[in-house]
């Protein structure tokens, strides 16, 4: 499909960042949209067909999660 997603997934505590592997895209031309459980910015970097990095502005809390999806470029 052209579309991948993480629900929930565990972000360890001070961290400011968190690299998502595993992806198997036939190229890095996707959209990644991300939702943090905590007030904070964030960006994308490093995009490759198998993986990206979510960076995030404040580091993370105890118990901290992010969702994210992923939509390729048709």
């Amino acid at each position: 499909g052209n579309r991948s997603v993480g629900v929930n997934v565990t972000v360890a505590s001070g961290s400011s960042e968190l690299t998502v592997s595993g992806l198997g895209r036939p190229s890095s031309e996707y959209v990644v949209n991300v939702q943090p459980s905590w007030n904070t910015t964030t960006w994308i970097h490093d995009k490759t067909p198998d993986s990206f990095i979510m960076s995030f502005g404040a580091s993370a809390p105890p118990s901290a999660t992010a969702d994210w999806f992923l939509i390729e470029k048709k």
